[in-house]
């Protein structure tokens, strides 16, 4: 299979499923280290969560967007040595299709099959934000509410 961009309207699923429960609980993420930002004193952890800590909502799901459109791209590059750039910002348009759990996660799995060529892609933001999606998806999923925590 090659890898591609994936269409905006991939991303407005993914966003919109992202904002199911964006009013009483954000779905949210810390942005990985990059690298050569350490710190030559212990860091602050408060302040250093804060600096690293990302929610989306409405008003944050245009960056989001861009954030993955931009992470696919250079997964695309990297797999095939172009050189390609968004063209323009992503705008997130709320997807009028069903939010399913399911559909959800074989969206993130097509999605990041299509950015993981990336060479940054293991510490990508974009893979933290799939991580953090998946286990809300995860969570929605028929009969998970009701299954035991632990097995005994």
């Amino acid at each position: 299979m090659s890898a591609f961009v994936v269409g905006k309207p991939h991303l407005d699923y993914i966003l919109s499923f992202g904002l199911l429960d964006a009013a009483h609980n954000p779905l949210s993420w810390l942005a990985p280290l990059k690298a050569g930002c350490g710190r030559e004193a212990a860091p602050d952890f408060n302040s250093d969560f804060q600096l690293r800590r990302r929610q989306l909502t409405r008003d944050t799901a245009d960056a989001v967007g861009h954030m993955l459109l931009e992470e696919n791209i250079r997964g695309v590059n990297d797999r095939y040595s172009m050189e390609g750039e968004p063209e323009g910002m992503y705008a997130f348009e709320p997807t009028s299709r069903k939010l399913d759990p399911v559909q959800l996660l074989k969206a993130l799995q097509c999605y990041e099959y299509q950015a993981c060529e990336s060479r940054g892609w293991d510490d990508s933001e974009a893979r933290v934000f799939c991580d953090a999606l998946r286990r809300r998806a995860i969570g929605r999923l028929p009969g998970y509410e009701q299954a035991a925590w632990e097995v005994r």
